[in-house]
């Protein structure tokens, strides 16, 4: 017979403080505050405001996550929160509360590793295969795992500077465009103003990296500024967006043969990019995308990822 757990999870690693609520693996309740509005005018995520803002708002934030489920807190069994990686203090908030909460309701603390849980993102309303590669792509990482189990995760490849998210983020700002960059390169992309190479495509088994583009991109902006020259900012962003999705889509497929592998899981706010999507979804190989909401920073992925890990009687890597 299976074993009825109430799991209550928290994810506080940037911007978004969020809980869910999960009765095994149903999702019971699920709740984001985000500051990203008010990072906004900062061009970016400032860590002692983001921090502030998880302080201001948890409680209420969790409160509301009971209401919505409608349930009594001292039937909650495991308390999950995300541990690593991500902003120091953002993370002690998350880690403080649910360490206060669960010696309250005497619950079972489960730490989660932030990134495997976007790996599983897409297991919140869906089932998944293992053994199965993983692409988590987002402001903090960008990274190949091969997912054996919940607990057996490799990593393949992995960028050795910048994350892609950021670099979207750095060219939308270098453009005036606001923050987040992501959404707003994504709605302007024109497949035919996709025209411009600004540098050459590294070996396709070499580690992730996208400073070198990030810098050539700035380099180009600024030269045509100082030379007073037309600065067409959608051309610019949709060769960067080509450039940089076709790097991700080519190491995927190139590990997805190297493995043999014919499942893939993808996760991380950049998976919400429409051109990536329709890119993966034309591999020969089961894709597992999550649904947008699932795609940013949220503790329904934490919930989710920490059912499998307690079903199965298992725990969370603690590194990258």
């Amino acid at each position: 017979m299976e074993q009825n757990y109430f799991i209550l999870s928290i994810e506080t690693s940037c911007d978004e403080t969020s809980v869910a609520i999960f009765n095994n693996q149903k999702l019971l309740a699920h709740v984001i505050s985000s500051s990203s509005e008010n990072q906004a005018a900062h061009g970016g995520v400032v860590p002692e405001l983001a921090s502030r803002y998880h302080e201001q708002n948890i409680v209420n934030v969790y409160l509301e996550a009971i209401q919505k489920a409608n349930i009594d807190p001292f039937i909650i069994t495991h308390i999950a929160y995300t541990a690593f990686p991500g902003l120091p203090g953002c993370l002690h908030v998350g880690k403080v509360f649910a360490k206060e909460l669960a010696s309250l309701l005497n619950a079972e603390l489960v730490p989660i590793n932030h990134l495997h849980a976007h790996a599983f993102s897409s297991i919140i309303d869906q089932p998944i295969h293992l053994p199965a590669l993983a692409l988590v792509v987002s402001g903090g990482e960008t990274v190949i795992y091969q997912i054996n189990d919940y607990d057996e995760i490799k990593v393949l490849n992995q960028t050795r500077d910048d994350a892609v998210g950021e670099v979207f983020d750095k060219v939308a700002r270098t453009l005036g465009w606001a923050y987040p960059g992501g959404p707003i390169i994504d709605k302007n992309y024109d497949p035919k103003q996709a025209d411009i190479q600004f540098i050459k495509q590294a070996p396709v088994d070499a580690m992730f990296s996208f400073s070198g583009l990030k810098t050539a991109i700035i380099n180009y902006i600024h030269n045509h500024s100082q030379k007073k020259l037309k600065i067409n900012a959608v051309q610019i962003a949709s060769s960067f967006q080509k450039f940089a999705i076709n790097e991700i889509v080519r190491k995927v497929q190139y590990y997805l043969n190297q493995t043999n592998l014919k499942h893939l899981l993808v996760g991380g706010g950049v998976s919400a990019n429409s051109l990536l999507r329709s890119e993966l979804l034309k591999l020969d190989t089961t894709v597992y995308l999550p649904q947008l909401l699932y795609t940013g920073d949220n503790a329904a992925m934490i919930g989710a990822y920490a059912y499998g890990l307690i079903k199965n009687n298992k725990k969370s890597i603690l590194v990258k």
